[in-house]
């Protein structure tokens, strides 16, 4: 998870990765990059305009290093790209892939046709030398940035990058909970999760379902999708806050323990540290990073640990982040 104060920079890594998904697993183009849900902008603000920086480089670079776990083997992919001028496709300048630091694979505009430098070539690549690395770029080529917003959540407006099973911004949100719901032995399930356990985390909540808009609960001028959520108030009345300290903390305990359960990879972004009191910083799979600029204005990541001593005090991480 990273967080940081607005304008810190998050956002901006988790579209880096993306930048760096589209280049390795297909192209870079318009297209590619909404898929991903990296927002668009002009050439020119794709590359660094730092003060400190006298010449801007021709070039953007991007570098991936990994392991799959299963031997000591490192690999490296690299990339280097030219942003768009008369057409919205970025150029590949060149590609390149290590191994234990030797390069197995590459190309660069010297060697390559031009007709193919506006095409990823890694990922389609039949070297068998590539075969061991190829299951990263298959797995990374389906990375997005999920930032759902209000309006499409409750289906008044479309999802501009709608995927399966919901969209980057929040889509298709009742058709996606629908097919989790499901009963068991007279006992409702939601996933994996005890629907009762939901409950617990949304205290003024006796029941969720979902179904077709009614007229008795949806104003015939507002828009809505096939399907709405449906919460069933205890009280009668909407006067509970949907995001306080035990829910945010519930959410992320959850959150966190089906991403591991399911050997899923989650970059989390926040400005939030109520969140933070969800996160088990004793498992090392699950990392805290802040991020902030530093004097030349760059954006600078620091992974933050917190010792065993800290954590037996008993203090939410919250309340240590904020003071």
């Amino acid at each position: 998870m990273f967080i940081g104060s607005n304008g810190s920079g998050k956002s901006t890594i988790l579209e880096g990765i993306g930048l760096l998904s589209a280049a390795m697993t297909d192209r870079v183009d318009a297209a590619s990059l909404q898929r991903k849900g990296i927002r668009l902008s002009v050439p020119a603000l794709y590359k660094s305009n730092f003060k400190s920086i006298n010449r801007l480089k021709s070039t953007v670079d991007l570098s991936l290093e990994w392991d799959d776990g299963s031997s000591s083997d490192v690999y490296q992919y690299d990339v280097h790209l030219t942003t768009p001028t008369d057409t919205e496709y970025w150029k590949y300048h060149s590609e390149a892939f290590f191994q234990n630091g030797e390069r197995l694979w590459g190309r660069s505009n010297a060697s390559s046709r031009q007709s193919s430098n506006y095409i990823g070539f890694f990922l389609f690549n039949d070297a068998i030398n590539l075969n061991a690395s190829r299951k990263i770029a298959e797995d990374f080529s389906a990375y997005g940035i999920f930032q759902p917003n209000t309006m499409t959540l409750r289906g008044t407006m479309p999802d501009t990058t709608q995927t399966p099973p919901i969209g980057l911004n929040g889509g298709r949100l009742a058709e996606a909970i629908k097919a989790l719901i499901h009963s068991e032995d007279d006992e409702v399930f939601f996933g994996s999760l005890c629907m009762d356990d939901i409950l617990d985390m949304i205290d003024w909540a006796a029941a969720i379902t979902v179904a077709a808009p009614k007229k008795s609960n949806i104003n015939a001028n507002v828009p809505t999708t096939r399907d709405v959520i449906e919460f069933t108030d205890r009280y009668m009345k909407d006067t509970a806050q949907l995001l306080n300290p035990r829910l945010a903390k519930k959410m992320m305990e959850v959150f966190c323990d089906q991403i591991l359960r399911q050997d899923k990879h989650v970059f989390l972004t926040t400005h939030n540290p109520l969140v933070l009191d969800g996160l088990n910083l004793s498992n090392d799979n699950i990392r805290l990073f802040a991020v902030d600029h530093d004097s030349n204005g760059y954006a600078q990541i620091q992974r933050v640990r917190v010792s065993q001593k800290l954590i037996n005090e008993g203090q939410p991480l919250s309340r240590l982040w904020i003071f």
